[in-house]
């Protein structure tokens, strides 16, 4: 399952956006999951903030603006390993850019 995000709040300055809501990763691909800005209902994604998660399955994530992708871990240096099932630890997220 590729990931999905649900936007719950939407608000504008300009021509700049900035959304809030919930990401869903679903199943981990090794190196990280693909994003795009469309994925948070924005034409140019410019800042993506992802607080902290508590659980045994993943503690935190990071973007890898090189690559379009979002790096989820287990631990500090330490990767979730590929084809683990993420769909059930809901992100909350704040994407910021272009609408």
């Amino acid at each position: 399952m590729a990931a999905s995000a649900t936007i719950t709040n939407k608000s504008v300055a300009g021509n700049r956006r900035s959304h809030t809501g919930t990401l869903n990763l679903g199943s981990y691909v090794t190196n990280g999951v693909p994003i795009t800005p469309g994925l948070f209902g924005l034409h140019k994604l410019e800042d993506l903030i992802i607080p902290p998660v508590p659980g045994a399955t993943m503690r935190s994530v990071a973007v890898d603006w090189t690559n379009n992708k979002i790096v989820a871990y287990v631990a500090a240096g330490t990767e979730v390993a590929g084809a683990v099932d993420l769909s059930t630890v809901p992100l909350r997220f704040t994407a910021r850019g272009i609408g």
